[in-house]
């Protein structure tokens, strides 16, 4: 189906189209959501596209210019030259990448809150013992530099920071 779209232009009348719909030598009008990925072939436009890039400013597209899917075109009219449509356009893509992500990060959490509570037990036993050897300073010193407690709070951590480097 991708196969022959690739030289069609894009049209819709709605913000959501079928890519079955897609009518050859037809503009995109605006405030219409950009369906596919590809490059512009004719006119000027402004387009949103803050949800790929998290950029404020709509950006100007003339001839040439690569558009994106599921960015809206604010102002003008563009003809498109399709690329990508589907599951392999952009966005499609990142959205694929962000839910794997959630995956990886529930696994990897889980991972690290068994790892805190298999040594809670030790830590526990290790304080007791501490106690009536070196004082309540040092029994409380062990009790709050746990393994396990850190690992409850450093997990989260890094992986707000993996993808605060991501971006």
């Amino acid at each position: 189906m991708y196969q022959s779209l690739k030289t069609r232009q894009i049209v819709s009348s709605q913000n959501k189209l079928r890519l079955s719909k897609i009518q050859k030598n037809k503009g995109l009008k605006k405030r219409e959501t950009i369906p596919v990925d590809g490059a512009v072939e004719k006119g000027m436009g402004n387009v949103d596209q803050h949800i790929l890039t998290g950029e404020a400013q709509p950006s100007e597209k003339i001839v040439g210019d690569r558009v994106f899917a599921s960015t809206v075109l604010l102002s003008g009219k563009l003809h498109i030259k399709v690329d990508k449509a589907g599951t392999e356009s952009v966005a499609a893509k990142i959205k694929n990448i962000l839910n794997n992500t959630t995956d990886y990060k529930s696994s990897l959490q889980a991972r690290g809150e068994h790892i805190a509570e298999q040594a809670a037990l030790p830590t526990l036993v290790l304080g007791a013992l501490t106690l009536p050897i070196l004082g309540v300073q040092s029994a409380a010193t062990i009790l709050l530099s746990s393994f396990g407690a850190q690992m409850r709070v450093v997990a989260p951590i890094s992986l707000l920071n993996f993808y605060i480097t991501a971006l």
